[in-house]
């Protein structure tokens, strides 16, 4: 793995060990400073340029092992001005300590050969950055015992209670999001973006997903301040738009993720961490583009980098992370009850704070009936809150899950009721679908919804009515003006209150 091409990942790496060394110049010298590696991530483009209060990863000697954290790794080790004293006061933690993963010897034995020089990446520690290989980390691992160090321990107890440079206390730090007794807009590609997320909110959501963004789209996004819409928008170099956040949001948004690699999911989570409200890892995706990856329900399959990574997410931000997953496959004289359950007492052991299961398997498909007879076994199996997500339509499928399902789930998770109508979530009952898409127009316009994306919505809202007119007049829009221009001339049509309150008039 080339050098260059991760250079733009950004962790930090601090061990203390209170030995002073002048130069490390061969493996085993280099061992013996990294009696401890821990890994700090601190976000790069929080608000204001802010970055968090460092963390301990208290995993990375497992996740190195198994290799569920691997490539190249970043060191952002400039020091804070504030805390410039305090780093003084200590040896270095890095002098030209940097290894060139090329020189790092095939063999084990020649790793740690003494006479074995490898090339510096800095000067001393008062530099910017080093590079390591996680391979180099894996070498250490084998050949020195860890323990903590008391020196270590205190120098990271004063460093851990100071803020850095230009950081200030966000107004919403003190509240953090539950999931119990919850009814959740669930993540949904292209559909659970800003205006629909709003207007889910409006009609009585307690908590929103965004649709999941891949982990390494959000780490090359910047953070941008909308003034005309009243946003935050997050922006690739292409001028594509990944996230937009609204006000009203706040305190109920959460982000999923999709990510195959510790690493990368800390990095996107950290830069977003200071606008929303929870970080949700994708478990459950089928779909190709997602399993190929390594992500969604692939993570199914590989529970190990599953854990690194939510482990690597819940030492890294401060609020809330949880993930979603699907029922796993009978394996191993094991029933799919028994291994799902197996699995969520995993998961919830890396600390985060609740896990939506789809009633589904990997292999099943929305057309597949959901298996709601599971909840009873497998939502108890837990201390953390365990979201029901499958076949949720109406309130009225709520009520029945609850009678039927004889579990003790609170928090139900909709996605294409959602769609079809996002006034589900209205306790009062379904909204008028005609009074809902006007709504979403209204909002999308507001908040400054591209064509594309608008007209998708409409359509997937529109697809379980009747009404081919409309359906075809809509298609054939070409722009938001258009789109707008056919609303209005059919919201005006003779005899509109006469008819169903599915339909809207056709001209």
């Amino acid at each position: 793995m080339s050098l260059d091409h991760q250079a733009s990942y950004c962790i930090i790496i601090m061990d203390r060990t209170g030995q002073e060394q002048d130069e490390i110049s061969s493996v085993d010298k280099f061992c013996d400073m990294m009696l401890m590696p821990c890994i700090y991530v601190i976000g790069q483009d929080m608000l204001c340029g802010n970055h968090q209060v460092m963390e301990l990863y208290r995993n990375i000697i497992k996740h190195v092992m198994t290799e569920s954290l691997f490539g190249v790794i970043e060191c952002d080790i400039t020091v804070p001005n504030q805390l410039w004293n305090v780093f003084a006061e200590m040896p270095p933690i890095f002098n030209n300590v940097g290894l060139v993963f090329n020189d790092i010897c095939a063999e084990p034995q020649d790793r740690v050969n003494p006479n074995y020089k490898c090339n510096k990446l800095i000067d001393s520690f008062f530099g910017n950055k080093v590079l390591f290989h996680t391979e180099l980390l894996k070498c250490v691992a084998c050949t020195v015992k860890y323990e903590y160090n008391t020196l270590f321990n205190a120098f990271m107890n004063r460093v851990s209670n100071d803020m850095r440079v230009g950081d200030t206390k966000l107004p919403y730090e003190s509240f953090k999001l539950t999931y119990a007794s919850k009814l959740i807009l669930a993540p949904m590609v292209r559909v659970s973006t800003l205006p629909l997320r709003l207007l889910a909110l409006k009609y009585g959501a307690d908590i929103v997903y965004s649709p999941e963004i891949v982990d390494r789209r959000l780490m090359r996004s910047q953070r941008i301040q909308n003034d005309k819409f009243g946003t935050i928008d997050y922006v690739d170099d292409s001028g594509s738009l990944n996230l937009r956040i609204h006000p009203n949001e706040r305190g109920r948004l959460v982000v999923q993720l999709g990510s195959s690699n510790p690493v990368f999911a800390v990095l996107a989570a950290q830069k977003v961490a200071g606008d929303v409200d929870g970080i949700d890892l994708n478990c459950g995706c089928p779909k190709k583009f997602s399993v190929s990856g390594g992500m969604g329900s692939a993570l199914l399959e590989n529970p190990d980098t599953l854990e690194a990574i939510l482990t690597a997410l819940v030492s890294s931000v401060s609020i809330p992370v949880t993930c979603k997953i699907r029922l796993l496959d009978p394996r191993e004289g094991k029933t799919s009850i028994e291994r799902t359950i197996e699995l969520m007492q995993r998961l919830e052991k890396t600390g985060i704070s609740a896990i939506a299961v789809h009633c589904r398997f990997i292999h099943e498909r929305p057309r597949q009936p959901a298996h709601w007879d599971v909840f009873e076994q497998i939502s108890n199996c837990i201390s953390i809150p365990v979201i029901a997500n499958g076949d949720l339509w109406t309130m009225e499928d709520i009520h029945k899950f609850r009678a039927t399902s004889g579990s003790a789930v609170s928090s139900f998770m909709i996605a294409r009721g959602a769609q079809d109508n996002v006034s589900v979530f209205c306790k009062e009952g379904l909204a008028p679908i005609w009074s809902v898409l006007k709504e979403y127009l209204q909002i999308a316009q507001e908040c400054g919804a591209n064509y594309y994306s608008i007209k998708y919505v409409l359509l997937q809202m529109w697809s379980g009515q009747d009404g081919i007119e409309f359906r075809q007049r809509l298609v054939r829009c070409k722009t938001i003006e258009a789109i707008s221009d056919l609303f209005k001339e059919l919201d005006h049509c003779q005899g509109l209150l006469a008819r169903s309150n599915t339909q809207p008039p056709v001209a």
